[in-house]
């Protein structure tokens, strides 16, 4: 059921991710870098309503051992209630804000990018139930719609009729108010407001952990967007932000695949009482994630300038050096969103929340001190706490399952061998070549992508590949003595 399940999520992902790339390649030349920045910044105020409408007592729902109407009913009367209590905190804060980050563009934004933020609360029990029962096709299917229609189509020719960063906000806002629609009309969940504190408590001590674990999540990723936005600008912060959502499309589908199956599909097996090995799944998790992840890293280093160029235009040239770096950390963003989600899956929200705390405080730190040497000191300062985060991250789910860092090592060294290998080899040929910019980009990504799986076969076939290597050397000692 989880691998079903798998499959439709990566499908809905991907498809998503299709249609984000390409409104992004038709966007990046009707908008400007500093639309792009203006927009950028207006999100990083909506942290907390990522986390309310993706977590918090919707993972209850997911987790919990028997739910009943009333049950259900309570949920989305809390939900509800916070983010109306967030919106009027964050209204009544606008203004200064707004000046604060030196975008006063936020006091026009926020009505609408809030009334988005309500309709997702609003659903996020509906959605939750249909994550419970593992009904990822449908959500596979709403998500593309919405995306493509929603977003999409909307952006697009707003765009094309001068609407200028307004054109992103109101196709956020139609997408969500599409994908709105569907979901509740799929599972409608009305709000419960006759309550008592022995219901609300589990609730609100679970969902309260993953609320604060999401939020400092969220932070962390968010941080270096205000940063750059208040020493640099909206222009600085538009090149960055186009990088950084590069970088990310790989490990938005991958990544929310692992969070979002392995979420549900151990808290299923948890309620059926069918309990499966969590060192196993640890290292499977991880395993799978390092085959796919380096790879795409590896390419994106290769291929940045051409990257930005095919799907963002020469205008973006100076996204190139942030997306080279911010690609090296691939493997690690991936990695710990593994982890995050077998610590999710364990309960062990709390010590999630303090690791996320530390995490957030890291990039902060990084990025205020990269500043000094502009985008590209701010993209090594959020690369140097990836990589600590990481490292808490593994070694907080290691101790909870019983793994160890050997144990990590012997099976992901295939992996991380063969990536190395490749990137090498494909980095001097392509330093070797001088031809065509496209035949200087296919070359070196044909021979990554041959040696990775040649490698990743042999390593993994040894028992096949010595036998046959052993015949090679025996043939070959035969000709050199027959022809001498």
């Amino acid at each position: 059921m989880m691998l079903r399940a798998a499959f439709w999520m990566f499908g809905g992902k991907l498809g998503n991710q299709v249609i984000t790339l390409g409104v992004v390649i038709v966007l990046a030349r009707l908008l400007t870098p500093e639309d792009f920045g203006i927009v950028a910044a207006s999100q990083v105020i909506l942290t907390l309503s990522q986390v309310v409408v993706r977590f918090g007592i919707g993972a209850y729902l997911i987790q919990a051992e028997t739910l009943t109407p009333r049950i259900i009913g309570i949920a989305q009367t809390l939900m509800l209630s916070a983010a109306l209590s967030i919106s009027t905190i964050l209204w009544s804060l606008v203004g200064p804000i707004g000046g604060a980050m030196n975008v006063p563009e936020l006091v026009q934004i926020m009505p609408v990018m809030l009334a988005s933020f309500i309709l997702s609360a609003a659903i996020n029990p509906s959605a939750s139930l249909l994550s419970r029962e593992m009904e990822f096709k449908f959500l596979a299917k709403t998500e593309i719609a919405s995306q493509a229609i929603g977003y999409g189509a909307v952006a697009v020719a707003l765009a094309a009729l001068g609407f200028g960063f307004w054109a992103i906000i109101l196709g956020t806002f139609v997408q969500t108010l599409m994908r709105a629609v569907l979901v509740f009309w799929r599972v409608p969940v009305w709000p419960n407001f006759s309550m008592t504190f022995s219901e609300v408590k589990p609730m609100l001590r679970f969902g309260g952990g993953v609320f604060l674990a999401q939020l400092m999540s969220n932070t962390a990723q968010r941080v270096d967007n205000l940063i750059i936005t208040s020493t640099m600008g909206p222009t600085a912060l538009g090149y960055y932000s186009r990088a950084y959502s590069l970088m990310e499309l790989s490990n938005k589908l991958i990544g929310s695949i692992f969070q979002e199956t392995l979420f549900s599909g151990f808290s299923k097996k948890r309620r059926e009482t069918q309990r499966s090995s969590p060192v196993a799944a640890f290292f499977m998790a991880h395993a799978f994630a390092a085959f796919l992840i380096i790879p795409i890293s590896a390419l994106m280093w290769l291929l940045a300038e051409e990257i930005i160029w095919i799907l963002l235009g020469p205008d973006w040239a100076n996204a190139v050096p942030v997306l080279k770096i911010l690609s090296l950390g691939m493997f690690f963003r991936l990695g710990y969103k593994v982890s995050g989600a077998l610590l999710l899956a364990e309960g062990t929200v709390y010590r999630l929340a303090v690791i996320n705390l530390f995490y957030a405080a890291l990039v902060a730190t990084g990025a205020l001190i990269g500043t000094r040497w502009g985008l590209t000191g701010v993209a090594c300062g959020v690369f140097g706490a990836l990589v600590i985060h990481f490292v808490s991250m593994t070694t907080a789910s290691m101790l909870l399952c019983g793994a160890s860092w050997s144990k990590y090592a012997r099976h992901l060294s295939p992996f991380l061998l063969a990536g190395t290998l490749a990137w090498a080899f494909a980095y001097g040929l392509q330093s070797s070549l001088s031809m065509s910019p496209l035949v200087n980009a296919v070359v070196p990504a044909t021979a990554f992508v041959a040696i990775y799986s040649s490698t990743i076969f042999i390593l993994r076939h040894q028992e096949t590949v010595e036998p046959l290597l052993a015949r090679l050397v025996k043939l070959k000692n035969i000709l050199i003595k027959n022809n001498p």
